[in-house]
């Protein structure tokens, strides 16, 4: 589900992932990491805008694009 593998070879294009790309896929398993944390007290507004995303329903885009889940879903799914 990853826009590229972890070595950064890109399927479609055969070469590397570019840096924005790169920084987007960090910045989604940051926040995918903190959404699955045990303590729920932290709202997903706030987390997305700690890992750079500032408009919520872009984050919420990305994400799903990312892993298929919404934000509120995956957290869900991981802490029960």
């Amino acid at each position: 589900m990853f826009a590229a593998d972890q070595s950064g070879a890109s399927g479609a294009t055969g070469g590397r992932e570019s840096l924005s790309e790169w920084i987007m896929t960090e910045r989604l398993e940051g926040a995918r990491r903190t959404l699955a944390a045990p303590t729920r007290s932290t709202t997903i507004g706030t987390i997305a805008r700690r890992w750079g995303f500032t408009d919520s329903t872009h984050f919420s885009r990305r994400f799903r694009g990312a892993y298929g889940l919404s934000p509120r879903e995956w957290r869900h799914l991981n802490t029960g």
